[in-house]
């Protein structure tokens, strides 16, 4: 039954803060495709299909590097958004904003790494 719902099953994991508290701070050090090194492979190895991250907020106070230099939050939203249409630009397997109807191109979009899965 378990592995039938692993198959049958999109994985999302939501609103993780990954691009604001780990991909701004190394790529302000000058590195690239932090999300497929560092964050892909553990989010594969735990069975997510999809990562779904806020790119900013209202709040006054955010991750460092970005508190660090005092910004805005509109500041600290472009600059993630900056960083997220790098991400998706520097990677094969990150897709930034998909279109409508959106379920069926995430499992086509899954079964790249998922092999043996069916459209349901």
């Amino acid at each position: 039954m378990l592995s039938k719902l692993g198959r049958d099953t999109i994985v999302v994991a939501a609103h993780t803060d990954i691009i604001a508290s780990d991909v701004d701070y190394w790529r302000v050090q000058g590195q690239s495709a932090v999300l497929e090194r560092r964050h892909v492979p553990t989010l594969r190895a735990g069975g997510v299909d999809v990562f779904c991250d806020h790119i900013g907020g209202d709040s006054r106070y955010g991750y460092l590097p970005a508190t660090h230099i005092r910004t805005t939050p509109l500041q600290r939203a472009m600059r993630n958004l900056d960083h997220a249409y790098h991400e998706a630009e520097e990677s094969e397997s990150i897709v930034l904003f998909l279109p409508h109807g959106i379920v069926p191109e995430l499992r086509r979009l899954t079964r790249r790494w998922r092999p043996g899965r069916e459209d349901a």
